[in-house]
């Protein structure tokens, strides 16, 4: 005879008896899938799972506990256990084949968050962003600082630096860079050269991207804009950005001369010739995913200076430069930029991110 559920007997498990467990899941590129999956298998496991987890008191919301996974090959919890002790709570390392980099589950009530565990500042963030721990928040202040001054004290100097973004048009990530670079442009475009480089090939003597031949072809048209009519160039890419793609009536709206266009994405020696100048410099720094920046001839992060927002960006130009340009001063939106195709720059969240790429 089967055994009959000791709490609820044979009687079926009533709607408010049964568990729901809330997963948070931040904003994360195609590559971060399989992280995710995982998450999904293995939270079930762990949702009643309280060894190692300490329950101290915290200002603001109580958290309970943090199941740090990662690789066999790099599950150290060092860093991490430091970090957590600071909130109160406890790590609980565990190895899972699947994942590619280390991943943090925070178990908060029937909820579970996503935690970026790769820097102390992203760490702090992410718990301050999906909890409102006002402890989470204070050390995530502290923690970016510190990140910030070392990473610009690290950056090679120039006196006019170089700002490389690879994209490609249509990833929403690389759409949310574009946006970004746009009022960057405007306060910096005088005091640093600031350009969008696009990845992709030349096959047969035709241009190819990531998503494909529609893509491909707004690629080759941007590229020819800002080489052949660089005046229209940001106008053109807010509209496009602000109009969800509609490349035709931005065309019109901006004033771009429709016959030098068309000889440039026609003519090789023209449209091909500076896509391929691209193509070149992308493999050249090894970029791989959109966006990827490049400051001064080196790979640059926005996330060590606040995430996907205007200022970090600024901020990072700022560093670059020999000596700090008066435009420098002026405050840029610290809100993290929309992804993908948007009337507005922002829905007003602050700045945060995952570094999610195409």
């Amino acid at each position: 005879m089967a055994k009959k559920n000791q709490k609820h007997g044979d009687k079926p498990l009533k709607k408010e008896d049964k568990k729901v467990v809330t997963i948070k899941v931040p904003s994360l590129g195609l590559k971060h899938f399989v992280i995710i999956l995982g998450v999904l298998l293995i939270v079930s496991l762990f949702f009643n799972f309280k060894g190692g987890f300490t329950k101290t008191a915290t200002q603001g919301t109580s958290l309970s506990g943090l199941v740090y996974m990662c690789p066999p090959t790099n599950c150290d919890t060092t860093q991490t256990n430091e970090w957590s002790g600071q909130l109160g709570f406890g790590v609980t390392p565990y190895e899972a084949s699947w994942a590619q980099v280390p991943i943090g589950l925070l178990f908060e009530g029937k909820s579970v968050e996503i935690v970026d565990v790769s820097t102390e500042s992203g760490f702090y963030k992410s718990i301050c962003d999906s909890t409102q721990n006002q402890k989470a928040c204070d050390m995530s202040g502290e923690a970016g600082k510190n990140q910030a001054e070392e990473a610009c004290k690290a950056m090679t100097k120039n006196d006019k630096p170089q700002l490389e973004a690879f994209v490609v048009s249509y990833c929403p990530y690389g759409l949310q860079m574009q946006r970004i670079l746009v009022p960057v442009h405007e306060l910096l475009g005088s005091v640093a050269d600031i350009k969008v480089r696009y990845i992709g090939s030349i096959s047969d003597g035709k241009i190819t991207s990531m998503h494909g031949d529609e893509e491909a072809q707004e690629n080759l048209k941007q590229i020819c804009i800002r080489e052949e009519q660089p005046d229209k160039y940001w106008v053109y890419l807010n509209c496009f950005m602000k109009a969800q793609g509609k490349s035709d009536a931005c065309s019109k709206e901006v004033g771009i001369d429709a016959k030098k266009l068309e000889s440039c994405m026609t003519d090789p020696n023209k449209g091909l010739k500076y896509a391929q100048a691209d193509f070149d410099a992308g493999n050249k720094y090894g970029v791989t995913g959109s966006p990827t920046m490049i400051l001064n001839g080196k790979a640059a992060s926005e996330f060590d200076f606040g995430g996907r927002t205007a200022e970090a960006v600024k901020t990072l130009v700022c560093c670059g430069m020999s000596s700090e340009a008066s435009q420098c001063s002026t405050a840029l939106s610290t809100d993290q930029a929309n992804t993908a195709f948007a009337e507005t720059y922002s829905s007003g969240q602050g700045s945060t991110g995952s570094g999610a790429q195409c």
